[in-house]
């Protein structure tokens, strides 16, 4: 698990932001929904300056000092706390709060910074502070070298930034170059954040666990000492829980949990009220019958694999494998870490972490140049029922080297299916052949998309650009409602990954579809117009 996150959203409410506040209300939103959904134990608290009302400790430390007017129309909406819907509620009504106060960033940071220096829990410390830079702030040195020496390493400062391009006076122009050196040019700009935050649910970061600590044995005379890490996971989607509504719904003592027992009778021995453990069993379906198989057998006729391993049995060109092949997911196999200090009783000394370093970026440097793989048999843990057969992949970085594990299949996992021929006579089959003039049209249309070949463009397929629909829907509903439980299911068609086409690749893709069309004879089956016109939207 990654560490903990505790993050200060810093919002200013002055007059100048009002019109900006149901977007930035919007985006915190789905940064907090997004914390919600993924059950990270992350902490947020929620600050506002340019409030009418005056609500922190600093004020409160002052005020007893006899200096009451320090750190005034700072409001803490809500204190450092894990998210919950009542967090997300207060966030959502961030759009109804018009700050008429005179605050700026200055005091509003010195309130967030004290908030966070008094949290005794342990994690990352993060302040977002959302201004547009209009209220002028006493650039006081002193004051700016402290709150500078506060954050210091320990506390991460950035900045969302409202409507830049209306920036025109110098006084805010003096704020945008302050405050982008507090965060030492972390500002993004209010637009680009709106675009990052469409996915409710964000990529989760997550601790590097490892999945295998093995020996990579290329033969009896050598291996090469290698973690395994998981790169990729498919996101599932949640499960539903019992929920009882025989309690009211606002009883804050009601759990409304469903509990649920087995109970196994015989269909023989009517006097028997319920069979134990000891009187169960497993059984196999062998065609019609069930064959049955006590614990003691069933692991005596178990594969058990014995110890673990990652075993070299051979290489083949990668082109010999089709990626609709792989299985599963994408693990990352790196060599052995040096150990971090004396108490790091995982990590090797530095001449052995050399030698696995230099072993494994041999290897990936070999398959790249003969652009092939190795295949390797793989047991992931002792005594493991389960063997496995994939194939490294080299991945060459300047950090350096390491290969990609993917799982392929047996021949029992194989699908085999058969489909007859369009027609039996050979001369209809020649029919079915494309001409060499359609052969070449089709290849130019391939690749005038083919946006990955085209240096300036951005690939709009990224797959860290792209959410799982069906997630993101269900995630946004389930949010609406419970804050609404009138809510209703919001339109499939609002959640389709909209990937824009440059213009210059549009032109040239539909010059290069009517070069296919021309040679082609075709004919219309069923128009789909909204369908067509939503994959290059």
């Amino acid at each position: 698990m990654a560490d903990k996150i505790l993050e200060v959203f810093l919002v200013d409410v002055n007059p100048t932001m009002h019109p900006r506040l149901k977007d930035v209300s919007g985006l915190l939103k789905s940064r907090a929904h997004s914390k919600v959904v993924q059950d990270n134990k992350d902490e947020i608290a929620l600050i506002v300056y340019g409030a009418e009302g005056t609500n922190n400790e600093l004020n409160l430390e002052n005020e007893e000092s006899g200096n009451p007017e320090q750190y005034m129309n700072i409001d803490v909406q809500f204190p450092m706390q894990v998210p919950d819907l009542a967090k997300i509620r207060a966030i959502s009504d961030l759009a109804m709060v018009k700050g008429q106060g005179n605050s700026d960033f200055l005091d509003a940071l010195a309130v967030a910074i004290d908030m966070l220096v008094k949290v005794q829990r342990k994690g990352k410390k993060r302040i977002l502070l959302v201004t547009d830079y209009q209220v002028p702030v006493d650039l006081d040195q002193t004051f700016m070298e402290n709150l500078q020496a506060q954050l210091g390493d320990s506390i991460i400062l950035e900045v969302l930034e409202v409507a830049r391009g209306d920036v025109q006076d110098d006084a805010a122009e003096d704020n945008m170059r302050v405050l982008a050196g507090l965060a030492e040019g972390r500002v993004t700009p209010m637009k680009a954040a709106l675009k990052l935050s469409e996915g409710l649910v964000a990529l989760k970061e997550v601790k590097p666990v490892t999945t295998m600590r093995v020996d990579l044995e290329i033969g009896p005379w050598m291996s090469i000492k290698v973690w395994s890490y998981k790169k990729t996971s498919a996101k599932t989607f949640p499960s539903m829980k019992k929920y009882s509504n025989q309690l009211e719904a606002d009883d804050p003592e009601a759990t409304h949990l469903v509990t649920r027992a087995t109970v196994y009778r015989s269909t023989t021995d009517a006097d028997i009220d319920e069979l134990g453990p000891e009187k169960l069993t497993r059984a196999y379906k062998f065609g019609k019958q069930k064959v049955p198989v006590d614990e003691a057998v069933e692991k005596m006729v178990s594969f058990v694999a014995g110890n673990k391993e990652l075993k070299l049995v051979g290489f083949t060109k990668r082109s010999s494998i089709p990626r609709a092949w792989f299985l599963k997911d994408t693990n990352i196999i790196v060599p052995w870490p040096q150990a971090k200090d004396s108490k790091d009783k995982a990590g090797l000394d530095p001449e052995e972490a050399e030698k696995a370093a230099l072993g494994l970026s041999s290897l990936a440097q070999a398959l790249e140049e003969k652009e092939c793989v190795a295949m390797v048999r793989s047991v992931r843990t002792a005594n493991s029922k389960s063997v496995e057969w994939g194939m490294l992949t080299p991945h060459l970085v300047e950090e350096g080297d390491f290969v990609l594990f993917n799982r392929l299949p047996f021949a029992e996992d194989l699908h085999i299916h058969n489909f007859p021929s369009f027609d039996a006579e050979q001369q209809a089959k020649d029919k079915l052949q494309p001409s060499a003039s359609q052969e070449a049209a089709a290849r130019d249309l391939i690749l005038a998309l083919d946006i990955g070949a085209k240096s300036g463009h951005e690939d709009p397929f990224c797959v860290d650009r792209i959410h799982n629909p069906t997630l993101q829907r269900f995630y946004s509903f389930l949010g609406a409602r419970a804050l609404d439980a009138d809510a209703t299911v919001p339109p499939a068609a609002d959640f389709l990954p909209a990937c824009p086409l440059p213009s210059s690749v549009m032109e040239g893709a539909v010059a290069a579809f009517s070069e296919v069309t021309s040679p082609s004879p075709t004919e219309l089956l069923l128009q789909l117009p909204s369908l067509c016109s939503s994959l290059f939207l």
